[in-house]
């Protein structure tokens, strides 16, 4: 099977809660580099509908990486989890299981999910749980609980790029295609100066000004480095 085929069949895969930082940052890191790899090969591709669709499913895929990394990285924090520095993430109090850290999430930002409990293997239900894609669900976790690596999230969220704002625009509208998401990602391309005529497709392979990269690259390469600077 061709690479690209079998890229686009295997999902990112999920980014569970662990004690261990680097070893939380490796698996995020192996699907951003997955995807990255993929977005490389299709834009090699003759602008042709495999590619479109090649990149869509990067679109997506990132989206839905970032927020794994996130909700893993808010539960092995509340549990305690030890940093690549040595030092030890953990909240006050520190909870004692993950479903219980999730549970308070799921309380915090979802209030019509108060009365809900999770299943007889602990698991909630997706949708109850908050938007990890937001930066702001971890600054506000972190703060709430005392965590006691909360000035590094801080640090780390704060560093004024848009992708975490862009990056759920464009794919809305992969993901739902009609004109209010196309309306919006028109909105967010006039923003970043990327030229109206161009597609959302063509958009990703724009240059934003001052850059080396196209904009799903820079996407990718900016929720690295936050990831690494959230694990440091």
């Amino acid at each position: 099977m061709h690479y690209l085929a079998r890229s686009l069949s295997r999902p990112v895969a999920d980014v569970r809660q662990t004690h261990s930082a680097p070893r939380l940052e490796a698996s995020a890191n192996a699907n951003i580099a997955r995807l990255l790899t993929l977005s490389a090969t299709a834009l090699k591709r003759p602008d042709d509908r495999p590619r479109e669709n090649a990149l869509a499913y990067v679109v997506i895929e990132t989206q839905n990486s970032w927020a794994n990394f996130v909700r893993a990285y808010y539960l092995s924090c509340a549990v305690g989890m030890k940093l690549a520095s040595g030092r030890l993430a953990v909240a006050t109090p520190r909870f004692t299981s993950a479903t219980d850290a999730l549970g308070y999430a799921v309380n915090h930002f979802r209030p019509p999910a108060k009365q809900k409990r999770p299943d007889s293997n602990g698991v909630w239900d997706r949708r109850d749980e908050p938007n990890w894609v937001d930066p702001n669900t971890l600054l506000t976790l972190s703060r709430d609980l005392k965590c006691s690596n909360e000035s590094a999230i801080s640090v780390a969220l704060s560093t004024g790029t848009t992708t975490f704002s862009d990056l759920p625009t464009f794919r809305n509208f992969f993901a739902h295609r009609n004109q209010d998401t196309a309306e919006k990602v028109a909105v967010k391309a006039a923003a970043l100066l990327i030229p109206p005529s161009l597609r959302p497709v063509e958009a990703l392979l724009f240059r934003p000004p001052s850059r080396s990269m196209p904009l799903i690259s820079v996407w990718l390469a900016e929720i690295r480095l936050t990831i690494t600077a959230l694990c440091a």
